[in-house]
């Protein structure tokens, strides 16, 4: 009848972004130095962020990590 009941269970919603996980990536061979230590830098400030605002990934892991360019 379009009568929502409230979860008591909090969930998060992401933007879509379009890429190749990290794991296919490295899948391929090695990759630079430049730019697996530019992409950790990334992922590093991304989980400070979350982590700031209260939320824990809980699985980090290549292929949870989404390289867009």
């Amino acid at each position: 009848m379009g009568i929502a009941t409230p979860r008591k269970t909090p969930y998060l919603v992401m933007e879509f972004l379009e890429g190749q996980p990290l794991d296919r990536i490295l899948e391929k061979g090695s990759i630079p130095f430049s730019k697996a230590s530019a992409w950790a830098a990334e992922v590093a400030c991304a989980l400070s962020v979350a982590h700031r605002k209260g939320v824990i990934h809980g699985d980090v892991k290549p292929a949870n990590m989404l390289i867009t360019r």
